[in-house]
């Protein structure tokens, strides 16, 4: 066993700030369900009715019962990658087309270059 290279008193500091943490994100994770329960409680309904629903789905059920302020706008529709270049000026459009194209040439089972 490896010895310490810190002292109780240090491990004691650490061990309570942890637990201080967990108790505030436990209190914090506790009064958003209960503030949000009706909706919680429409989810479990519908999962119990349906078993699986889509992302789409769940944010309507969530926008239905007074939580549409927790849901994040939706996305603007795919833009052209040109467009995307003058909104975000300095930083270049994404290569969609030549990396697919690339993708495309691989023979089967050939590991994608740059996700290994």
């Amino acid at each position: 066993m490896r010895e310490r290279e810190y002292s109780e008193e240090t491990a004691s500091a650490v061990d309570n700030t942890i637990h201080k943490l967990l108790e505030e994100a436990y209190a914090d994770a506790k009064n958003i369900m209960i503030k949000h329960r009706n909706i919680l409680e429409a989810i479990a309904d519908e999962l119990v009715e349906r078993e699986t629903i889509s992302g789409q789905e769940l944010d309507d059920i969530i926008r239905k019962n007074g939580g549409k302020d927790l849901i994040p706008p939706p996305p603007p529709p795919s833009a052209h990658p040109q467009e995307v270049e003058d909104k975000l000026p300095g930083i270049p459009a994404p290569e969609t087309s030549k990396k697919k194209d690339r993708i495309e040439e691989l023979p089967p089972g050939d590991i994608v270059p740059g996700t290994a």
